[in-house]
Formats: C-alpha cells, structure tokens, sequence
C-alpha cells in the first residue's frame, strides 16, 4: 500500500489485486467517491505499478463498474496490500519457470545408476560435438516469431520471418528469406545478438565444457524420457557473453542433451540511455528431436517472459521452430 497525492492535492490509498498475473491498482480517497474510484483504476505489469501509479490511464466505466461503489475500510487495504505484495513480486519469474517445466514431473535427488555424474557430462559433451559438426551438413527451415503483447495479453507487435539454411563456403551456413513480411515491433528491437541466438543453438561440446561449471542435480521424467538434470553456468562473467546459463536434460540411455532451458547470455543493462540500448534475452526452453536416427537437433524453442527495460517492462513471446531436416550426403 501506498499514498499519492491527485490532482487537487487529495490524498488516495493504493491497494494491489492480481487479475492474470498482473497488477490491478485501485486508489481510494477518503470519501470513496465514485469519481475518485474510476479516475485512479488502471492496471500496471507486475513490478512496475508503484514507480508507474501517476501516469495511469483512465479506464472505459463498465470496467471498473463493480469496484466503483464499494466502501473499503483502511485495514482491509492493508491486509490485501501485505497479503498480495509478496506473491505480486514473485510472479514475474513464474512464467519465464513456468516455460521450462512444462511436460516435468518432479525433480528427484536420485545419483545416477551404475555411472558417475563426471562420466555422463563427458558423454554428452562428445556426442553434441558430433551433433554440431553434423548439422553444418543439413538443410533446415527456421521459422521466428516473436510477438509483443499488451497489459491486457493482446498482441501490439509482431516479427515473422522464414529462412532456409543450406551448408555454404567454409562451414558457415547460407541463409535465403523465403517469407519477411513487415515487421510491427514497436516497443522491442532485434539486435544481431538476439538473431545469433536463434540461428546458433546450444552445443556443450568437448572443446566448450572447460568454460562451464556444470553440476548434478538429479533425475527426470520429461514427457516420455526418464532425464539427468544438470545446471550449466560459465565459469566466469568476464568475457564470457555468449555462455549459456540455465538447465540440460540428457537422456539416461544414450547420454544426449533433449531439452535445454536457460538464457543464452547475461543481459547487458548501461547505468545510463546515453551509452546505449539495454540488451535483455528472455529465457529460452528448447526440445530436441532424433534426426535420421542418429542425431539429435533442436526443433523447437519458445519463450514467454516480462522483460524488465530501463523505460518498461515488455511482455516477449518467441516461437522458434527448425523444421525440415535433410542431409546434403542424402541429395
């Protein structure tokens, strides 16, 4: 709870409700007056109300019609503002957890059966050198989109664009735009960063593990595959942007990576405008399919997170779907 002054220099209360994960303000003058009631109701993305609470919009009256004529006595206020707070901040980080656990069950403390934890990190890492090395041997359709939504979930920006990748000069990929329409982002700009995340999945290789710190967590079951979890961090911030933080899952039978969760490089926020755009990556949950029976790619990945800009908060949602898969040796 807190006070503000309006217009006339009155005094109003603010009490918190959550209505779909955000927050509904309401600002009650002493006299509870239906004017008082409609002027200050507004809703705010979570985190964001109490700094933002002067600038809120006027609502259309049928919305706030049953909250306008209600008297609510000061300790109630108190009590919802106490009661809500907490769960109000903690909130923001429930969608972005939310996208990793989906198709979990619960995490066990289990220690792997008959291997060591060192042994299964080592084997996964040589199979994702081999699945990386082979998928500069394939063709593949990537399609993005990434959408901004309003307070109210309604899409307000959106960028789209499929591509089709095929092996080029020395290992790099050639890409060729088949469908680009105008994008109508307004509020969120793509860097070349943000592109290189989507074009170049995580690979844990041989050659990368000495960069991360990666620790057993337990065992598993992800939609029809019993997993080993583990929690990958690089070892050091510096110098260290493109390094993956977050979660692998790897199969408890072939010892490969089939699904990843985690932000694929710290955000990058300047202490002032003046030095430039702050540069926030949502978190990214990622599915792996087995490919012509042998490898395992990325084929899907998604994120759906309120992401916290110096001037707002912006809700992102991403759908990355790598689709296609054909090997050039197969041609």
């Amino acid at each position: 709870m807190a006070v503000f002054r309006n217009l006339s220099g009155q005094e109003s209360t603010i009490a918190l409700i959550s209505f779909s994960g955000r927050l509904a303000v309401f600002l009650s003058s002493d006299n509870h007056s239906r004017e008082s009631q409609l002027k200050y109701y507004c809703t705010y993305n979570i985190m964001r109300a109490l700094s933002s609470a002067a600038d809120c919009p006027r609502p259309r009256r049928n919305e706030v019609a049953r909250f306008a004529n209600t008297k609510t006595k000061p300790w109630n206020l108190i009590f919802r503002a106490v009661f809500l707070l907490p769960i109000l901040l903690c909130s923001m980080n429930l969608r972005a957890q939310s996208v990793c656990e989906i198709g979990n069950q619960s995490l066990r403390s289990d220690q792997p059966a008959g291997i060591a934890p060192a042994e299964i990190i080592r084997k996964f890492a040589a199979k994702e050198t081999i699945f990386k090395a082979a998928r500069e041997h394939y063709d593949y359709v990537l399609e993005v989109t990434v959408q901004t939504l309003t307070p109210y979930g309604q899409v307000d920006g959106v960028y789209h664009q499929i591509s089709e990748f095929a092996p080029g000069k020395n290992g790099a990929q050639a890409e060729t735009v088949t469908f680009a329409p105008q994008s109508t982002l307004r509020r969120l700009s793509l860097t070349q960063d943000d592109m290189d995340d989507i074009r170049i999945p995580l690979a844990v290789t041989t050659e990368e593990l000495p960069n991360y710190s990666v620790e057993y967590l337990g065992r598993q079951h992800v939609d029809m595959l019993d997993t080993y979890v583990f929690q990958v961090s690089p070892k050091t911030a510096k110098n260290e942007k493109k390094h993956f933080t977050g979660r692998v899952w790897v199969d408890d039978q072939d010892f490969v990576i089939v699904k990843t969760c985690g932000k694929p490089r710290p955000d990058e926020i300047p202490r002032s405008l003046k030095k430039g755009p702050a540069s926030i990556t949502p978190m990214f949950v990622t599915y792996r399919e087995e490919v012509d029976g042998k490898y395992w790619f990325p084929t899907y990945t998604k994120a759906d997170e309120f992401l916290a800009f110096p001037r707002g908060d912006v809700h992102v949602r991403e759908v990355i779907r790598y689709s296609d898969y054909r090997s050039i040796a197969a041609k």
